[in-house]
């Protein structure tokens, strides 16, 4: 079991996310996530309607296939978003990623599931006053760089470099 938990708000459609996750996230993973000493739970805090497209196929991923999604989403972003209708790029990307395309095809057509992603949105902007991405909360504060994602990207990268993370999980 991992020894702390950090959940990540990713917009997908940004290129500022897509930065930070290949150059701060995906080091992060290698060295807390892979090894098993952190636990990191992706959520989607979409800014635009391909945003919401995004997270919405995003959110029928299984956690197990999350960042072989996350990879190949951000590496083809340039495309998808460009597409007038994203979702058949999308969903083939999350069966590539490893999403069974049964379970993917029902989670992207149950309309209740759609309505709790937006409500799990509205909830992530009021309770944690959330008005950028990337971020990351520890379970009780929000760690962020005030807007900065290039100070973040450099402090988790450095956190994944010393092996540091007490200060991170933590929240100082």
């Amino acid at each position: 079991k991992a020894l702390s938990k950090l959940i990540v708000y990713l917009s997908l459609e940004t290129g500022v996310n897509r930065t930070f996750y290949r150059d701060a996230l995906t080091p992060f993973f290698r060295t807390f996530v892979d090894t098993g000493r952190v636990q990191v739970v992706v959520r989607y805090f979409p800014w635009t309607t391909k945003g919401a497209e995004a997270a919405r196929v995003a959110a029928c991923v299984p956690a197990a296939n999350t960042q072989a999604f996350l990879d190949e989403v951000f590496k083809s972003q340039d495309v998808w978003l460009r597409q007038p209708d994203s979702t058949k790029t999308l969903t083939q990307i999350a069966v590539a990623a490893g999403a069974g395309a049964g379970g993917l095809r029902s989670c992207l057509a149950s309309t209740a599931g759609k309505l709790a992603q937006e409500r799990a949105w509205k909830a992530a902007a009021d309770q944690l006053k959330l008005v950028y991405t990337p971020m990351l909360y520890n379970g009780e504060r929000v760690v962020d760089f005030g807007g900065y994602p290039a100070l973040f990207g450099e402090y988790l990268v450095d956190v994944a470099i010393t092996g540091n993370i007490d200060d991170l999980v933590q929240g100082r």
